[in-house]
């Protein structure tokens, strides 16, 4: 970074980095869990009114979940991205089994059509272990209080559909997804 004439002051933590953006004070004071979902990662921050109880990261975030349809449909990274980010859901149950999507052919390859719920069913199992994974990260925090704002999702992998829905089937918690605050 220096070598481009850019000073370094400081690093700051990932999560904590998040979480300054998306949590207001009260939840950071009452207890509140914060997941990250990034591409390559998914970072976890616990939070009380002592402060940072635990923070910890998972290596495995959205990226995984591209892979995983790229495979499980026969397509390029990119446009597994695109049926991710376009038509993904975390709940297999929840998405439209009549709902087709056209996967277009690469390399020559004949296009394909896929439901939705397919799409979902590749999706799913990739979150399920994402966030359980998580669950077992929470629990290092020797803390055994509640957590009276439950979980706020972030970044990227936050954004696929129904994955609140999935995430209370596994932290039975609250679950919001996060929003920067604007100060």
């Amino acid at each position: 970074i220096e070598k481009v004439g850019v000073n370094v002051l400081d690093f700051v933590l990932e999560p904590l980095a998040s979480a300054h953006s998306v949590l207001d004070e009260n939840e950071r004071q009452l207890g509140v869990i914060l997941i990250d979902i990034g591409g390559g990662t998914t970072d976890v921050i616990v939070y009380n009114e002592t402060g940072v109880l635990h923070a910890g990261a998972i290596p495995l975030g959205g990226h995984n979940i591209t892979y995983d349809i790229a495979y499980g449909v026969q397509t390029t990274l990119e446009q597994a991205e695109q049926l991710k980010c376009q038509y993904g859901s975390a709940k297999s149950a929840m998405a439209d089994p009549e709902e087709n999507i056209t996967i277009t052919g690469t390399s020559g390859r004949d296009s394909k059509t896929i439901s939705k719920k397919s799409l979902a069913e590749i999706i799913e199992p990739r979150m399920d272990e994402i966030l359980r994974l998580v669950n077992n990260e929470i629990r290092k925090s020797t803390y055994q209080g509640e957590y009276t704002f439950g979980i706020v999702l972030t970044g990227g992998g936050s954004h696929l559909k129904h994955v609140t829905d999935l995430a209370q089937e596994i932290f039975h918690l609250p679950i919001k997804i996060g929003k920067p605050q604007l100060s």
